[in-house]
């Protein structure tokens, strides 16, 4: 609960996560647990298992070399959920070529992330030092939430956010995308409240999407806003920025039809 625990491992340099749930695990964060300060290439792994976070717990400050959480993905085989309520957040961490969190239905269960309440996603940083387009990863998009072959998201909390997510920019070729929410090949991201603000996609790259990116495919991506509000390029330091479609991006460039969302910019 509110106390500080140390796990030592003796070939920490061999473990991949700081945290790893698997097999019908289940992690419950209450008052101000912390995870924190890690290095380790993905933060928590969240596989077959249900994570909820909720008072004012945290998952911060984190270096990871990869995505900093990682829901569901190659190794699921039941559904696989992450949960921020109250004033719970995924914030201020340091990727080093990842999101804070990927939401990745790879084998076609349920896989997804809610954020209820007051909690937020914020503040991380994607320091983007190489890009490589494709993969299972999401090297090439934003610094907040990424939902990948039918990853659900679900943005619900009155104050609930995704916000003030920075991306710098890669030493590599590639594309920048979905500075808040990136949205890949059969994504979901449903908002009913809450905000999308502040987040950043480098200028003068071709960047898509500073608050939201959807892309098509053969399954299509789709981005339901039933309320709450995506911010434009011109609401101060609200403002989510990029190089095309401030708010939100959605690109049906690929060779499959995407029928569920129309292609277009909006700043």
């Amino acid at each position: 609960r509110n106390g500080e625990y140390t796990i030592e491992f003796s070939g920490a340099e061999k473990a991949s996560c700081a945290v790893f749930l698997d097999n019908g695990s289940t992690l419950l964060m209450q008052e101000r647990a912390e995870i924190s300060e890690n290095f380790f290439p993905n933060t928590v792994g969240v596989i077959d298992s249900q994570m909820t976070m909720e008072g004012e717990s945290g998952i911060k400050r984190n270096t990871p070399s990869g995505n900093c959480i990682v829901v569901g993905g190659q190794l699921a085989s039941t559904a696989s959920s992450l949960t921020l309520k109250g004033f719970a957040s995924i914030a201020e961490n340091v990727m080093q070529n990842g999101c804070a969190v990927e939401v990745n239905n790879y084998n076609r269960l349920t896989t997804s992330m809610s954020i209820e309440g007051n909690a937020a996603v914020k503040g991380n940083r994607n320091r983007n030092l190489t890009i490589t387009d494709g993969g299972i990863g999401t090297p090439s998009g934003g610094a907040g939430v990424s939902c990948l072959r039918g990853g659900e998201l679900a943005l619900s909390g009155a104050n609930a956010e995704i916000s003030g997510n920075i991306t710098e920019v890669g030493t590599g070729g590639g594309s920048y995308q979905g500075g808040g929410v990136q949205l890949w090949f059969g994504g979901t991201f449903t908002m009913s409240a809450g905000k999308v603000s502040g987040n950043a996609l480098p200028s003068g790259k071709a960047s898509k999407g500073g608050g939201v990116y959807v892309v098509g495919g053969a399954d299509g991506s789709v981005f339901t806003q039933i309320g709450g509000i995506v911010y434009g390029g011109t609401a101060g330091v609200l403002s989510n920025t990029a190089d095309s479609g401030n708010t939100v991006y959605v690109d049906d460039s690929s060779s499959e039809t995407n029928s569920n969302s129309i292609a277009g910019i909006y700043n």
